[in-house]
């Protein structure tokens, strides 16, 4: 288990990444992702709508757009 500094400065580090209206994924989302081979632990949800759903990634920053099935 990290001890608490290193987790604060890995979340400094996160908190830099430019994704601040990005959410944690809800159960029904985390499913979504999982169907598509993505690990929901390391992605967050920018936007969601009746078609498509966008997240990043928590580390790298990078974003994709899923459709839903």
């Amino acid at each position: 288990m990290p001890d608490l500094w290193q987790w604060q400065s890995s979340w400094t580090w996160r908190s830099e990444m430019k994704h601040n209206n990005a959410k944690k994924p809800t159960r029904k989302q985390c499913r979504l992702l999982e169907k598509y081979g993505f690990n929901f632990r390391d992605w967050l949800v920018m936007t969601e709508n009746k078609s498509e759903i966008r997240v990043v990634n928590r580390h790298t920053g990078a974003v994709r757009t899923l459709e839903k099935i």
